[in-house]
């Protein structure tokens, strides 16, 4: 997969992007990542890429044109989903991240200042994205988000594909609590690691984790209980949280 960032900082948002896991997936080929300086394509000897709004006293706009020669520099950019980040976009989800994960490239735009020059939704197939009901100075990060929750998704990048299975929002239910060592961390038994857990019963474990993600689920996140499959032994393991018998 090819992913392409559109971007002001170039530099900072590869080596941002390029750690951990994620380096070692791009260093085995998983993916490829180029980052297009947008000031490459402004306008005048100081390749301008920005302009005051019409209508408005303040701040900046990228200007569209600049916008689209990037883009269009891009080899084979109409075959790849086009992002651009805004507050305004559909917020981002598990299922746009697995769905942009199975492209064969895709093209993400930062956003900057007080926005972007909205013809550009006219001239390219421009899909705006957010990453929440709030506001940050520019889509830096955003885009970043949005290029790690679809490249970790890649076969390869997080080795095991059963690391990323059971993720929260990828099975469909938030992931159980997770416990390592020390077994104990004082004298109240709330700060010791569930038994179960230690049991080495592997029905009995899948059972628990699975009670857990229904609870935590339920709690925090019903919403997603709306369109989950589920099980007789899920009903029964819901109505025994209903009870508080879990």
């Amino acid at each position: 997969m090819r992913i392409y960032l559109v971007t002001l900082f170039p530099e900072a948002m590869r080596t941002a992007l390029l750690r951990g896991v994620l380096k070692k997936g791009h260093d085995a080929n998983r993916f490829s990542i180029e980052c297009i300086d947008l000031r490459h394509y402004g306008v005048g000897p100081r390749n301008k890429i920005d302009d005051a709004p019409f209508g408005k006293q303040s701040g900046m706009v990228i200007r569209a044109d600049v916008i689209q020669r990037a883009v269009m520099a891009i080899p084979n950019y109409s075959e790849y989903p086009i992002i651009l980040m805004t507050p305004s976009g559909t917020q981002l989800d598990q299922g746009m991240a697995k769905a942009w994960s199975s492209q064969p490239g895709l093209i993400v735009i930062s956003a900057y200042y007080e926005g972007v020059d909205y013809r550009i939704f006219n001239i390219l197939p421009i899909i705006p994205v957010s990453i929440g009901p709030y506001v940050v100075s520019s889509g830096y990060l955003p885009a970043l988000i949005v290029a790690e929750s679809t490249v970790r998704l890649l076969p390869g990048v997080v080795g095991c594909m059963d690391n990323v299975i059971d993720d929260s929002y990828v099975s469909e239910l938030l992931e159980s609590p997770s416990y390592t060592q020390p077994r104990d961390l004082g004298p109240n038994t709330d700060l010791s690691v569930p038994e179960v857990l230690l049991s080495g019963h592997h029905q009995r474990i899948a059972d628990w984790k699975r009670c857990q993600s229904l609870s935590a689920t339920f709690f925090k996140q019903p919403r997603l209980l709306s369109t989950l499959q589920t099980s007789q032994a899920d009903q029964a393991m819901l109505l025994s949280i209903l009870k508080g018998e879990n």
